[in-house]
């Protein structure tokens, strides 16, 4: 598949405006030490997550709503049952090393190759469509401004909630609200998870009670807040309590 200039001129304008407060990344908790002292880092020559399709080793994946399946499946992958969702303040990733995912590439542009340096200009399209996109080399922990900490183990029907998605640009156009809320949720920012809004549908107060609970219970989960250098002082404390009050909003 070719694009001409004019729709790489639009890729590019949409690129430009497409500036999302934070995208979030999944991983097992064990991994959280080594992220806070020296950022996140691709997974180089480890093992990836997915054998058939495997990942780049130099990318990092990040998402504004997979985040907690691609935590299940680090933990499965280590067999392991606490994962960690991290938070990314993404207005200050370098965007020139953004990409789009290469499920992205696959499913719409039909390249089996999924090369992302030919179809770099598409990472905010890939954002968009699907949820999800990749970073080129290490994010710093500076820009790390919260980690969620799950215990599966102890919180079986948040990962029953998450432990699945079909990752595809279908999946993400009807499913990709859920995602998010559920993320948010995991985060503390929202109070009830999206499967109590649809149990209230399907007419099943049942299910939506035990949800309630379910959303209400924080037991296994843990938010840590992560205090950053740039933040030191007065101008910084004046930006972190300006991010406390739009969180509060939400």
């Amino acid at each position: 598949m070719t694009i001409d200039e004019r729709t790489l001129k639009a890729l590019g304008e949409l690129a430009r405006r497409t500036r999302p407060r934070y995208l979030y990344h999944g991983t097992a908790a064990i991994n959280i030490p080594g992220i806070e002292q020296d950022g996140i880092r691709p997974r180089g020559h480890g093992q990836g997550n997915w054998a058939k399709l495997p990942s780049h080793p130099d990318m990092i994946y990040l998402s504004t709503a997979y985040a907690p399946y691609f935590a299940v499946a680090a933990c499965e992958k280590m067999d392991d049952t606490i994962g960690a969702i991290l938070e990314i303040d993404a207005r200050e990733l370098d965007r020139t090393r953004l990409y789009p995912d290469e499920d992205f590439i696959r499913e719409v542009l039909t390249d089996d190759s999924a090369d992302p340096d030919r179809w770099r200009p598409l990472w905010a399209a890939s954002l968009k469509a699907m949820g999800n996109c990749c970073f080129r080399g290490r994010i710093p922990p500076e820009l790390i401004t919260r980690y969620a900490v799950i215990d599966w183990r102890r919180r079986p029907w948040l990962w029953l909630a998450v432990a699945d998605p079909s990752i595809s640009v279908m999946n993400y156009r009807l499913c990709g609200r859920y995602y998010r809320q559920l993320t948010a949720c995991l985060f503390g920012d929202r109070k009830t998870l999206p499967e109590v809004q649809r149990a209230r549908q399907m007419a099943d107060p049942a299910a939506a009670h035990a949800w309630l609970h379910e959303s209400r219970c924080r037991d296994g989960i843990r938010v840590t807040t992560l205090a950053r250098r740039r933040q030191e002082g007065p101008l910084g404390r004046a930006i972190s309590e300006a991010v406390v009050a739009e969180r509060s909003r939400q």
